[in-house]
Order: structure tokens, then C-alpha cells, then sequence
């Protein structure tokens, strides 16, 4: 049988294990596939004999028993982090996994002690109900010497892989277990795939072969029952897939799993379940319901009626009856929750003078079950015990005035009214104002709000007014394009092209293309680059000795009107095929937000805005002037925590991790008329009019101004542009937005002296800049940071070799820095100048003083009073010119006395201290 010696070059492949992980391989070195065994590190395993596999060239391994897969390096770090203990010896490979040469004699040899050993032949049949036929077919073999079944396995081009070996009563023992070194998880008959147009999916090789046997081209794979690939998902292309596993817990997590990987590939996939009750564990499998119950095949590859896919646009009134389908994101929904009858018990005694008409006849009593697509669901809700009671008689032939029977319902649906608007994957760029559909779903809790699923169900008249309304009795969460990236080779080596070990130099590079090539807005490459980092922003990532759970960007850029913000960001969107633009001027709070409205005085309906229905995505938010201040306060909440929260007669929330890049010009100030950036004597005293509080415009991660004479008319008007070559196409810009936005906390990762760079930059920011506006406070620079410098990884594609991971190192910090720097010293912005201007004085009772002007009792008097003051007011006030004045008092705003309101200027807290301090001395 060929036992293998050790390599002699052992030591060699040792050598290129990484030290920390050494102690869990096994000792007789790799397969000649390049694969070692291990034992599992993760304590709860409890792993003794070797369940996991190592891949040294692919960077990955993964544990067959527990249903694990990482990269090699997010391994190292987990056992770093958690602190896990290696086994005291390295382990032998016994009893779960066999050290033999995979060869075909090997097999042949098995395939005859099968056939001489007829106690062994006889007893899988009887057990597992397979033929001799199949057991020939699948050269299904017996390992004397190990007293187990022996299962080939081999890949597409008929090459031996593996030999699976079963022992239906293990003892101590695994019950099944493969060759050291070539444990890979892979389809199971494989060749059935190529020879079939259907193909069912199930639960362990021997589910398979008697499927296979009955004649259902069936497939499994060679690991647990969670374990899939997403490469085996594209194998089934073209196909008409089922997915069938084991009536236990695992089982059916399976059947999620992979109809979540196989869909994405294959448009008919459907689960079908056995007709057996879930159990926690040994759930009824395939081999019961085809052998043992004798159960009939059409369950699998039935007649099976497709729905008719429409839309929420589509009228539906020529479509009462029909079986529709409809992919729709979820808007809100009525608060109130029905409950209605689905089994239905009916007992009398018979002694009634109609019992003769009655359906229940001599049966004195009987049970009702009410499928949930029975239209009388509609009719049910909202009804008295007395009403449903009346339904049921009409529903089931009782005399509607027969005072014997007793009607109860011994089980109930819960039916929900959710509104729905198209699914946000089918949305344009721009929201707009959308059919809100309202959908009965019936036997269904609580649909997560602005979660996208697929219904289906009907249209039917509603039994109290007449008008059509939707029922449906499907509804499943669908996988959207946030939720489906895939990361292969060929990916991998696209999305190649973003990254450099210069990110601020890349970002402005694909800044000049597409600004050259998608949005012809020209000379604005940093304000490109400002939008791309709010776009490209991480939902969560790891810092210091926690997680940032706001991890995504929250950015600002104000400026004069016809400096191309709008149009820039729009056609951003538009070439990425992600986020959504918003103008603030059109839509309502509610739009924006959500809101709370009442439906004919009774109950209370929730329904969200674009922010949180476009969670873990991103929003333009265009004229932001169009907000009052005061509700751009009500959006403090759900800027901070990510969290919209509606509060009326009663409190709502939904997830609201949005990304948001805020667009606006100037409020007008008092005496000024136009809405510009002269207004102000420095470009970010235009934030706090514009915000309204100091808190919300501390809450933004970056800010920047764009005015009008910063690009030239030349460079505006110019015919003939020499153009950047157009490298960054929509297709790998929507490739990687998608991969940034389907990051994870766990695939963001620090390498060596990364943060503590951000923790010095912070304090050196806070030299900087004032807090005044508070853009760069002590408290929070170090976040604020830390977000844009894993923007700025992910824009790049700075990754690790399996391309999973966001690689933040020091020099993304230092662009993080280097473009903080660049806005907010840019002349437009001025918060460099005017922190300058506050440090060049003491704050003292005599600042104003030394500046050369001088205010008299009168203008204390006016700045003095609790309701503030307009730049009028103060003009006459002090005998100044209008110039003259309004450089005062943005000065003043500068040293934080003077803050702008809606109605003009007021005075801060230390403001009022100083001017009372001046008029007790005077």
C-alpha cells in the first residue's frame, strides 16, 4: 500500500513556515500539493487530530472541522492577540487522517477487498441503501487494515486527489477522515457537473450517491457542512441548482450559505427543504427521506411555478391572481404588528337543526389551516374575535347562526405593513421621489428598515375598500453589491492599478484623469481627491486598543457658487455606479432623515430618508443651505453613531452608517446679499453660520473651501486641453469602491508604527490650528486622522497578498497628514492664517485693544445684550466703515468672543467676560 517516508528536504519546508505556527503542523511535512496539516489553534475546538489545512503558497488555511477559513497572516495575529497556547508536541497524523500515497493502485486494491469482504459489501447497502451497482460505478473500496470504506476523490480531469475513508461506527475515532496532506475541501462527484443541466447540492458523499443513484445528478464536497467556495458557486453557471442539507441547525445555516455564494452566479437556485423538523444536531438527511421513507424525487426537480418578476413602478391592476415577484428596498412600516389566525380549531356538539348542512357534517368539530397566500389574510387583519369568527364560518360551510360551534386559533401568522420603493441597487445617481408601495407580508417578524429583499406573493382586492394590495408569503433578504464582492486572482491584479507607495501622488494622478476624462471639471484636483477619500472611507477598522466603529468620513466643502462641487461629485457617483445624490433645497427633512406620520388618526407609520436607506454606502448631500440649522442639529445623532433615531409617540432606529460629503455655498450674512466666501474675512468662519453650532461642525473629519478666482478663466474656457490618458474606467472603479465597502473591522490592519504616527500628528495638529472653529481639537484629531489615513490605504489598494485586507502603514498617515495640511492651509480655507492670528496675541482683556482699534461704551453696551446684534448695528455703533467693521469682528470671531448667529453676530461665554471686564473699568 505504499506508506511515504519523510522528504528529505523536511527541514527545507520547515524553514518556510512561519515560527509561530510550527507547532501546530503536523510532523510529516507538506503533500506533494503543497498542503500541511495541522491541528485547529482555536481552543473551543478542542482539536487533537489533525482537521485543518495549511497552504504556504496560497497564504490561507482553513479547519474542516470548524468551519474556518482566513489568510495565514490574519491567523498569526489572532494567535498573537488571543494568546493561544501551542499543543506540547507537535502532532503525528493518526486515526483522523492517514499517511499513504494517493496513487490509483491504491484505489484498485481497496475495490477489491470490498468485493471479497460480502459482510462489508452487505452492510452499506443495508445501511445506506446504495446498490452494488453504484458502490462498482463510485469504486467505493475497504481498508483492511483500518477497517473503513474507502472513497475516491478526484478533480475534473479525473486525477486522484483524495481517498475519504468512513467507518459508520467510529468509536473514538473521526467518522470520516483523508490522506495526511490532502485534506482540501473539494465537489464531490465532480464529474456530474459537466454531465448535468441540474445539479442538487447536499450533505456528505454518501447523500450524494444515492441521490446520484435514484437518478439526481447530485454534488456534496469533501468538508462540513458550512464549508463553500465561491469558485465552486461559479462551476454551477447555466445550471438549474437545488440546495438540500440535513434537517439539523448546520445543516440549514448551509443552505443559506450557499444559496447566498450560488445565486450570485446562477439565476435559478432555490433551497428545498426536507419534510422533517429542524433538530439541533443528526437532523434527518437525504438518505432518510429517498431510502428509508421512500420519499418521491419531483420534491427536488418538481414542476415548480416561476413568479413573474415586476417592479414597485409597475402598475399591477392586470395582475390580480398571478404569482409576482419583486426585488424592493424597505422604507418604513406601520408600527403595529397583526396577528392573525393560521391554524384554526372548530369543536360543537351536534346538536343543532343544521347539522345536516354542515361542512363539519357528524365529525362534531374539526382544524382549519389557512395557507399564508389565502387572500382572507387581507381580511383578517384588524378584525374583532366576533368578525374573524363569522370569516371562518362563511370560509368553511358552518351556518353562520349556529350557536354550538366553538372557533379558536390554536396557532397564529404575524402579518406586517412594510412601504417598499425599488430596490436601492436598481436607483439612479440622484433620489428623487419615488412610488412607496405598501406590502402586506404575511408570516414574517420585523424586517430590518432600508434592508433590500425579494417578495413574492399577489395582488388581490382589499375586502374593505376595494383598492388592489400586494400580499406577499416570500420575503428573503437578497444579496446586493455591497454584499457580493468576490476576491479572486484575476480581480486582485485589476485592481492592481490604484495601488503605489505614493498615496497622496495616486490619489491626485486618478484625481487629474477623471477630472480630465468623467467630470471636465478642471483645476480642482484636491477637491476631487477630498470627495474620493469621503467615498473610499472604512465603515470600521481597529485603533490603539479598540474599534472604531465610525469609521467612514464625514466631510464638508463650501464654496462659491459655479466652482463645479455639484457637478463634480454627481458624475463621481455616476462613473462609480454607487452613492446617491441629494439636493437639500428640494428634499424635506423627512426626505432626508425619515419621519414619523399618522395614518388616519390611528396607528403610526416610520418612514426613512436617504441617509439611513443607503447604510454602509454613501450620500451626497448638495445645498446644504437648503437645511435650517436646526435640523442639521437633529442630525447630530446620526452622524456620531450611525444610528437615525425618529422619537414621537413612540422611539424608531435603524442603521444609518452612511458616508456623507456635505456640498454648500455661504449663508448670506446680515447687510450681504450674496451667498459668498468675501463675506468672510477667512473661508472657514464660513462653517459655523452655515452648520449652526460649534458641536456639528466639530463633528465633520475634514473640511475644505473652493471659491471662484481660484482656477483660472484660461484653464475654464481653454478649447484645446491636453487630456490625461483615461486609465481609471467605471468598471474597476466600481470593482474597488465595491471591495472598500465590503471591508470589515477585521480586514483593516495597522502595520508597525502606523497608529503611533497618528497619535503624534494629532498633537502636532493641535499646535497648529486653533479650536476655534473645532475642525482640529485635541480630543478627536487622532480619529480624524486615522479615518483619512485608511481612506487614503483603500483609494490605493494598499492590501496584503490574498487582497482581503486594508493595509494602513505609516506612509498613508503621513498623506492623511500632508492633505489635511493642504486644505486647511490653502488661501480659500484661511485656518491656518487665522490660527496664526489668534496665537500672535495673548488673549488678555486688552487683545482688541492692541490691534489698533478701540471699542467705545456704546458698542460694549450693544455687544453686551443676550440677543445679539446685526453687522448694522455694530457699523454705527462704533463710527466704522462697513470694511472696517466687518474686519473686526472677524477678528473676534478668530479669538472665539464673537460667534455668528441666524440674525447676525452674539457674543461667546468668554466674550461677555471680556466686555463686562471692560465696562466695570470704565
Amino acid at each position: 500500500m505504499g506508506r511515504s517516508s519523510k522528504a528529505s528536504t523536511l527541514q527545507e519546508e520547515e524553514a518556510e513556515v512561519p515560527r509561530e505556527l510550527l507547532p501546530w503542523l503536523s510532523v510529516g511535512g507538506p503533500s506533494p500539493g503543497g498542503e500541511w496539516a495541522m491541528v485547529c489553534p482555536d481552543p473551543k475546538h478542542n482539536d487533537h487530530d489533525p482537521s485543518a489545512s495549511l497552504n504556504l503558497e496560497k497564504g490561507v488555511w482553513c479547519c474542516f472541522g470548524c468551519d474556518r477559513t482566513s489568510s495565514i497572516e490574519e491567523l498569526i495575529l489572532e494567535i498573537k492577540r488571543r494568546g493561544l497556547k501551542p499543543p506540547s508536541a507537535r502532532p503525528n497524523i493518526s486515526g483522523s487522517a492517514l499517511v499513504m500515497d494517493v496513487e490509483p493502485e491504491v484505489v484498485e486494491e481497496f475495490v477489491r477487498a470490498l468485493k471479497k469482504n460480502g459482510a462489508a459489501v452487505e452492510r452499506i447497502v443495508a445501511l445506506r441503501g446504495v446498490t452494488k451497482k453504484t458502490l462498482s460505478m463510485f469504486q467505493i473500496g475497504w481498508d483492511t487494515s483500518q477497517k473503513a470504506y474507502s472513497i475516491p476523490i478526484y478533480n475534473v480531469d479525473g486525477e486522484l486527489l483524495n481517498i475519504r475513508f468512513y467507518d459508520p461506527t467510529p468509536g473514538n475515532r473521526r467518522k470520516i477522515w483523508s490522506v495526511a496532506g490532502h485534506g482540501s475541501a473539494v465537489l464531490y462527484p465532480i464529474h456530474v457537473i459537466d454531465d448535468s443541466k441540474r445539479i442538487l447540492v447536499c450533505e456528505g458523499e454518501w447523500d450524494a450517491l444515492l441521490a446520484n443513484q435514484h437518478g439526481l445528478p447530485a454534488v456534496t464536497r469533501t468538508g462540513a457542512a458550512k464549508v463553500w467556495s465561491d469558485d465552486w458557486s461559479k462551476m454551477l453557471k447555466g445550471k438549474e441548482v437545488v440546495i438540500c442539507h440535513d434537517m439539523d441547525t448546520a445543516g440549514q445555516e448551509a443552505n443559506k450559505k450557499i444559496y447566498d455564494s450560488v445565486r450570485r452566479f446562477v439565476d435559478n437556485v432555490r433551497i428545498v427543504k426536507l419534510p422533517y423538523p429542524v433538530t439541533a444536531d443528526h437532523g434527518k438527511d437525504i438518505t432518510d427521506y429517498l431510502y428509508h421513507d421512500k420519499g418521491a424525487i419531483d420534491l427536488f426537480f418538481g414542476d415548480h411555478e416561476r413568479p413573474q418578476v415586476v417592479s414597485v413602478l409597475d402598475s399591477l391592476a392586470g395582475m390580480v391572481g398571478k404569482t409576482l415577484q419583486m426585488e424592493v428596498t424597505v422604507t418604513g412600516r406601520v408600527t403595529t404588528t397583526h396577528l392573525v389566525p393560521r391554524k384554526i380549531l372548530m369543536s360543537c356538539d351536534g346538536n343543532y337543526d343544521k347539522c345536516d348542512m354542515c361542512s363539519m357534517g357528524s365529525a362534531h368539530g374539526g382544524v382549519v389551516t389557512i395557507p399564508p397566500h389565502d387572500p382572507i389574510v387581507l381580511d383578517f387583519m384588524g378584525r374583532s374575535k366576533d368578525q374573524r369568527d363569522s370569516m371562518v364560518k362563511a370560509y368553511t360551510g358552518i351556518p353562520m347562526k349556529c350557536p354550538r360551534v366553538e372557533i379558536s386559533a390554536e396557532e397564529q401568522f404575524p402579518v406586517e405593513e412594510l412601504f417598499c420603493r425599488p430596490s436601492i441597487e436598481q436607483d439612479s445617481a440622484v433620489y428623487g421621489t419615488y412610488v412607496n408601495r405598501k406590502i402586506v407580508v404575511v408570516d414574517r417578524h420585523s424586517d430590518m428598515p432600508n434592508s433590500t429583499i425579494q417578495v413574492v406573493g399577489g395582488v388581490f382586492p382589499s375586502p374593505k375598500d376595494g383598492k388592489n394590495e400586494f400580499m406577499a408569503w416570500e420575503a428573503k433578504p437578497t444579496i446586493t453589491s455591497i454584499d457580493n464582492f468576490h476576491m479572486d486572482a484575476e480581480m486582485r491584479e485589476r485592481l492592481d492599478v490604484f495601488s503605489s507607495q505614493d498615496p497622496m501622488g495616486k490619489c491626485m494622478e486618478i484625481a487629474e484623469d477623471l477630472s480630465d476624462n468623467v467630470t471636465e471639471i478642471y483645476g480642482r484636483n484636491v477637491m476631487h481627491v477630498f470627495m474620493d477619500l469621503v467615498m473610499h472611507s472604512a465603515l470600521a477598522f481597529p485603533f490603539g486598543n479598540r474599534i472604531e466603529h465610525r469609521g467612514w468620513i464625514d466631510g464638508i466643502i463650501v464654496g462659491d457658487t459655479r466652482t463645479g462641487k455639484s457637478e463634480a461629485a454627481l458624475r463621481l457617483i455616476e462613473h462609480y455606479g454607487l452613492g446617491q445624490f441629494v439636493s437639500c433645497e428640494s428634499a424635506t427633512f423627512a426626505g432626508v432623515v425619515g419621519g414619523l406620520e399618522q395614518m388616519g388618526g390611528k396607528e403610526w407609520v416610520v418612514r426613512w430618508g436617504v441617509i439611513p436607506l443607503n447604510d454602509r454606502r454613501a450620500v451626497v448631500l448638495d445645498e446644504v443651505s437648503g437645511l435650517r440649522p436646526e435640523q442639521i442639529g437633529q442630525m447630530s445623532s446620526i452622524r456620531s453613531s450611525g444610528v437615525a433615531q425618529l422619537t414621537k409617540i413612540q422611539s424608531e432606529s435603524t442603521p444609518a452608517r452612511t458616508r456623507l460629503l456635505w456640498l454648500g455655498n455661504p449663508r448670506p450674512q446680515p447687510g450681504r446679499l450674496a451667498n459668498t466666501l468675501d463675506q468672510f474675512s477667512h473661508g472657514v468662519m464660513a462653517l459655523l453660520p452655515l452648520i449652526g453650532t460649534a458641536e456639528d461642525v466639530a463633528r465633520f473629519d475634514m473640511a475644505m473651501c473652493v471659491r471662484n478666482d481660484e482656477v483660472s478663466s484660461e484653464v475654464i474656457n481653454a478649447v484645446r486641453r491636453s487630456r490625461a490618458p483615461h486609465v481609471y474606467e467605471a468598471e474597476m472603479c466600481h470593482d474597488l469602491l465595491r471591495w472598500v465597502w465590503t471591508r470589515t473591522d477585521r480586514d483593516v490592519v495597522w502595520r508597525a508604527g502606523a497608529e503611533e504616527a497618528a497619535m503624534a500628528a494629532a498633537t502636532a495638529l493641535g499646535a497648529k490650528y486653533v479650536p476655534a472653529p473645532p475642525l482640529v481639537q485635541a480630543a478627536n484629531a487622532r480619529i480624524k486622522i486615522a479615518r483619512i489615513a485608511v481612506a487614503f490605504a483603500a483609494r490605493t489598494f494598499s492590501t496584503d497578498k490574498s487582497g482581503l485586507k486594508i493595509v494602513v502603514t505609516k506612509t498613508h498617515v503621513q498623506a492623511a497628514v500632508d492633505f489635511l495640511h493642504m486644505i486647511y492651509d490653502a488661501p480659500a480655507f484661511g485656518y491656518l492664517t487665522m490660527s496664526r492670528m489668534a496665537r500672535q496675541e495673548e488673549i488678555t482683556d486688552d487683545s482688541v485693544e492692541d490691534t489698533g482699534f478701540e471699542l467705545n461704551p456704546p458698542t460694549l453696551a450693544l455687544m453686551n445684550k443676550q440677543g445679539g446684534f446685526t453687522l448694522d448695528q455694530f457699523t454705527i455703533a462704533t463710527g466704522f466703515d462697513i470694511s472696517q467693521a466687518r474686519g473686526v469682528l472677524s477678528y473676534m470671531v478668530g479669538l472665539g468672543f464673537v460667534a455668528s448667529t441666524d440674525n447676525g453676530f452674539g457674543c461667546t461665554e468668554p466674550g461677555f467676560r471680556w466686555i463686562r471686564d471692560r465696562l466695570e473699568r470704565s
